[in-house]
């Protein structure tokens, strides 16, 4: 099965559909995986899925990840490299959801700081 590289029309569902529509991916023999690689939020366990997407979906994450209940925990497990890939290759609507759940958790006290000055300084962000 082919997914357009600009999968952003996951945006239009929350996470319970598409994990709907992942099972029914599984039921008739495809692989899921694609589909939770770009919304994260809808994995199983999302703060350690983020660290199984693969480089070249990295770019093409829903910006709605970050946006929702979830944002700031998936945020917290990313690597400094993943942020670079996004960082270089990311929509520009994607690295503000990023930049806005990095926000957040830092209002909440959440240990982040390390993220949020990468985000905000690195020049790929800008």
């Amino acid at each position: 099965m082919a997914f357009s590289q600009q999968f952003y029309p996951l945006s239009y569902y929350n996470s319970k559909q598409i994990k709907n529509f992942a099972e029914n991916l599984s039921e008739i023999g495809e692989n899921p995986d694609k589909i939770f690689n770009l919304r994260v939020d809808a994995a199983k366990n999302p703060p350690i899925h983020i660290k199984t997407v693969t480089e070249a979906d990295l770019p093409f994450i829903c910006p709605d990840v970050f946006a929702g209940g979830m944002g700031e925990e998936i945020l917290s497990e990313m690597t400094i490299k993943q942020l670079e890939i996004i960082g270089r290759k990311g929509s520009l609507f994607l690295k503000t959801a990023i930049k806005m759940a990095a926000r957040k958790a830092m209002i909440k006290g959440k240990p982040i700081s390390r993220i949020k000055e990468y985000v905000d300084y690195s020049p790929a962000w800008q």
